[in-house]
């Protein structure tokens, strides 16, 4: 649920406004941050809380005594620098910084490939940020190097198969999942194997423009296609096998005017590399390449309030996308019916498997200019795990799923339910296997669910149970007890066709997030 406004207000006054960290005041600038990170169990408590400016936000990160780029802030330094603060502003010794930033600084992910486009063309109609402006620059020219289609995500390439064993039969090296290894990143597959040159080459590659762009330049097939099998019960049913191809994304440094005046940018400092080839290279690596430098950017005025928005690389996501845990959302309607999300927060260690190509920039400073003074400002440095993303979707449901809960409170995706057709009534039953002590029905998407009965042994437990995005409905049950479900859902809008790897990711959230609910039994 994040801080409470009451939890807020104590600190914001306690630290006057203040970043607790660095001690300028920063106003409306600054962020309540957990010092013991929620998915380390950390509380949305007072004693958790600290006041941050949005550089130290990012700088505070994950601690890591072995950081190859400095060590971030430990919980008990951020305590300390805290509690220390607290203290100088209860005996009003408060002075004043010499630093004043001008610009508020942010990264942001773009991972859509339709806003991608859009960026590229000139278009920030849709860009997370008060009146942008987009610089032109190396990267921006890369990007726009990069043939269009090449940021398409092309519709998938399905082959049907009438059982595994022709599945298998067909593909002797493929590696099949067993429940425990499936667990948080496979629930939805079955099966995963590594497409051999041709298939890419002659099938893959024609399909989908970033495994031609990689194939060209020599990408190991391992880094660019997977390919996986999983039981579809959508209408008629029937085992398939898709393909899923490294996306590409689109990183961007945001910077807004809040000097309360007008602005002009000459240049951006960092470690450059300039390349007008693929380049292919690992995120994470050693910059071994680059140098630092200034690069010279066209004299642009930013009125206050305005952002630039300045493209720093082109990259290539991983094969298992990662997993973004948010600290906040929001979400946009847009005109072509689809949704765009933003998201604050950081990704998973599926962050090691992001690869750039061509041009990038790692900002350390911007150039700037006030009237005749040229001034630099600081940027906090990139961090994967402190960041805004931009995705986009559709609002439309599926069906629900069922999980088993065993005895040590872990779940298990079992399969779709009632998944032939919309708004018909279907039964499901099964038998409890051994360790399993609940049943869990969980409605993922935007429609509603209908549990119209659910029977254990023959005796009704559940009736009528209505659910929508979000909700859960757990039932208690013991070894080799026959159940028996019958239901129905009902899409808030017309289904449309879920690739499988947007399901699998619905349930993969799911199951990280380990979290179920009890309703109250209706008979």
């Amino acid at each position: 649920m994040g801080f409470s406004v009451k939890t807020k207000q104590k600190v914001l006054t306690k630290s006057a406004r203040h970043c607790c960290v660095c001690h300028r005041y920063k106003g409306v600038k600054v962020e309540v941050h957990h010092i013991l990170p929620r998915s380390e169990g950390g509380e949305d408590t007072e004693e958790n809380a600290i006041v941050l400016c949005f550089d130290c936000h990012c700088d505070a990160g994950h601690y890591n005594p072995n950081h190859p780029r400095g060590t971030k802030f430990s919980s008990s330094e951020l305590k300390m620098a805290r509690d220390l603060w607290y203290s100088m502003v209860r005996s009003n010794d408060i002075q004043p910084h010499s630093e004043s930033d001008q610009f508020y600084c942010r990264y942001v992910l773009c991972k859509d490939s339709d806003a991608m486009k859009e960026i590229v063309s000139g278009d920030l109609s849709n860009f997370p940020a008060n009146n942008p402006l987009l610089v032109k620059n190396p990267v921006l020219q890369f990007m726009a190097s990069i043939p269009k289609d090449n940021f398409e995500v092309a519709d998938p390439i399905q082959r049907e198969f009438a059982t595994k064993s022709e599945y298998q039969h067909s593909h002797p090296t493929v590696r099949i999942f067993e429940p425990p290894e499936r667990g948080i990143n496979y629930p939805y597959f079955e099966a995963s194997r590594t497409p051999s040159s041709d298939e890419v080459r002659d099938a893959i590659a024609p399909r989908f423009g970033v495994a031609r762009l990689l194939h060209e330049h020599g990408v190991p097939i391992a880094e660019i296609a997977e390919a996986l099998m999983f039981h579809d019960v959508c209408g008629d049913e029937s085992i398939r096998e898709t393909v899923r191809v490294r996306p590409l994304w689109g990183l961007f440094l945001v910077a807004s005017n809040v000097s309360n005046g007008l602005l002009n940018l000459d240049a951006i400092h960092g470690e450059l590399e300039l390349s007008e080839d693929l380049s292919y290279r690992e995120l994470n690596r050693k910059l071994e390449r680059t140098h630092i430098g200034e690069l010279p950017l066209p004299r642009m005025a930013v009125p206050d309030g305005a952002s630039i928005v300045i493209p720093i690389a082109t990259a290539i996501g991983p094969l298992q996308e990662a997993t973004v845990d948010a600290s906040r959302s929001e979400f946009m309607d847009l005109p072509t019916g689809a949704y765009q999300r933003v998201i604050h927060g950081k990704l998973s260690e599926r962050k090691k498997a992001i690869s750039l190509v061509g041009s990038a920039i790692n900002p350390t400073a911007l150039v700037l200019r006030s009237g005749n003074l040229q001034t630099r400002q600081t940027v906090h440095t990139l961090d994967i795990d402190n960041m805004y993303i931009v995705d986009r979707g559709f609002e439309a449901g599926s069906c629900p799923h069922l999980f088993l809960e065993y005895r040590t409170s872990r779940l298990v995706y079992i399969q779709e339910l009632w998944a032939h057709s919309p708004r018909v009534e279907q039964q499901h039953e099964l038998v409890v296997p051994e360790g399993a002590t609940a049943i869990v029905i969980a409605e993922l998407e935007f429609e509603i669910t209908r549990v119209a009965r659910i029977e254990v042994n023959g005796f009704v437990e559940f009736k009528d149970i209505y659910l929508s995005k979000g909700e859960e409905l757990r039932v208690p049950v013991s070894e080799r007890d026959h159940v028996v479900l019958v239901g129905s859902y009902d899409p808030v809008v017309e289904p449309i066709t879920k690739a499988p790897w947007t399901k699998n990711n619905l349930i993969r959230d799911f199951l990280s997030s380990q979290h179920t609910s009890t309703l109250s039994s209706h008979t």
